[in-house]
């Protein structure tokens, strides 16, 4: 069942029942008026009735025959006499109602009430009697000694009736405010859920594979809250499927890269291997192929240490105080067998006594920095390397980079000349490297660069004070 459907047949029940419940009181508190209207008048009646009746008082020593016609006679004489009866001892002496009053009263029980001119409470009862409604009293009285009973038996049909119709016409009257609220609550409901239409129209469509679309927002209602918290949503997840097309991107260029990395030197290496297994050549040849099987054995293992190193660096680690005169001293160990053949002085300066670091991290950060600085540096040049003010800086004044590829060479195997980055053992991943250990020590990477003049990469330590 459709929400709007819903809404409708609530708001139809919740009307119906408003409607039932004030037609009952309504017609309850009228039936209830008329009814003591009806009564009260009829004791009036009644009293006035018998008050004209006993009017006349007769001599003790009258015979009951006369006594009877008597009363017979007063009684038909007044005014109204055809509502009345009189009885004595059960004994009817004049009925114009033709309802036997006191059997009626004791069959369908009665009420009673207390009235100045009658010793005895009247009886009385709202009844209906074959297909009309009649007000029943009865009330005992003493003549000359003997006990007589007055009683009333009054048409009610018309004033019955009238309720009747008015309950009939409240009836019909609901009916139609039940139907016209019905009506106007689908209405309602069909415009006020239009938005709801649309944000299932929307989550289809997000099903389907479209994020673009929103929802529009009218108002600020909750239905309005819901299509912002909706179009929140639909951002977000557009947000997080684009990264997620981006990180697959960059997979399939990881897995595209590193099978293009592993492809030439394993081939040289098959190619080597294979002319060493079948021919016979001279000793020097044989040398030449070993040394190059070497030098590619030697470049797959960096470029699979890198790429470990570069998958595996990922959460947190453990930082302490490191000595950085001494990280300095074991880097340029390392690294000047390295500059030795291109006649590169390596000079160091150091203000800085301690900085937090993982020192394994950081050491293979800079050996990063000082491979890429050999590499863009002529033969007899100079490379420096800083530390001062809770930042390392590596300077070299070799060929530079352009503006628009700063941005791009922290990117896995990007590479500003292939050929000659791969002449030089370069793999794209250096500087990659760099910025996941810079990420994992909260350090900002600066590379600044100039074409022709030279490059400048600082690695700013967060809140240091030296």
């Amino acid at each position: 069942m459709k929400l709007r459907t819903k809404l409708t047949l609530i708001t139809a029940l919740i009307t119906a029942g408003g409607v039932l419940i004030s037609t009952l009181l309504i017609l309850g508190f009228i039936r209830r008026e008329t009814e003591s209207d009806i009564v009260s008048t009829g004791m009036e009646d009644l009293v006035s009735f018998y008050s004209e009746f006993s009017g006349t008082s007769f001599p003790l020593n009258v015979e009951d025959l006369v006594m009877q016609s008597e009363l017979r006679r007063r009684l038909n004489y007044i005014a109204g006499s055809f509502e009345y009866a009189l009885t004595k001892n059960g004994q009817v002496l004049s009925n114009n109602t033709g309802i036997d009053v006191e059997k009626a009263l004791s069959m369908k029980g009665y009420s009673e009430r207390s009235v100045s001119r009658f010793e005895s409470p009247v009886r009385y009862t709202l009844c209906r009697i074959a297909g009309q409604d009649y007000l029943l009293a009865a009330a005992d009285f003493i003549t000359v000694d003997e006990p007589y009973t007055l009683s009333l038996a009054r048409n009610t049909t018309t004033d019955m009736n009238e309720i009747r119709a008015m309950g009939t016409k409240c009836t019909v009257v609901g009916v139609g405010i039940v139907a016209l609220a019905a009506a106007l609550a689908l209405f309602f409901a069909k415009r006020s859920l239009k938005t709801v239409v649309a944000l299932e129209a929307e989550a289809a469509k997000i099903a389907s594979g479209s994020y673009s679309s929103r929802i529009p927002v009218r108002g600020n209602d909750e239905i309005a809250a819901l299509s912002d918290q909706f179009n929140r949503m639909a951002s977000a997840i557009s947000e997080k499927i684009m990264e997620l097309n981006e990180t697959a991107a960059r997979q399939r260029m990881f897995i595209s890269g590193m099978s293009h990395e592993m492809k030439t030197p394993v081939t040289s290496i098959l190619a080597r291997s294979e002319t060493l297994l079948s021919r016979d050549i001279s000793p020097k040849d044989q040398r030449r192929s070993l040394e190059r099987i070497y030098d590619q054995c030697a470049w797959l293992e960096r470029l699979s240490g890198k790429l470990a190193t570069l998958t595996m660096l990922e959460g947190s680690i453990d930082t302490k105080l490191t000595n950085v005169a001494e990280l300095f001293d074991s880097v340029k160990e390392l690294m000047e067998p390295a500059l030795d053949e291109k006649r590169i002085i390596l000079i160091t300066k150091c203000s800085v006594m301690t900085l937090p670091m993982d020192a394994d991290l950081i050491r293979s950060a800079i050996i990063n920095l000082l491979e890429n600085a050999k590499r863009a540096s002529e033969e007899g040049s100079q490379i420096e390397l800083l530390a001062y003010d809770g930042t390392i800086e590596v300077n070299d004044f070799g060929r530079g980079i352009s503006k628009e590829e700063i941005d791009r060479i922290t990117e896995p195997f990007y590479r500003i000349d292939r050929s000659r980055s791969k002449k030089n053992g370069g793999v794209g991943l250096g500087l990659a490297l760099v910025k996941r250990i810079a990420d994992a020590h909260n350090i900002r990477l600066v590379i600044e660069s100039e074409l022709g003049i030279g490059t400048t990469v600082l690695l700013s330590f967060p809140d240091v004070d030296n």
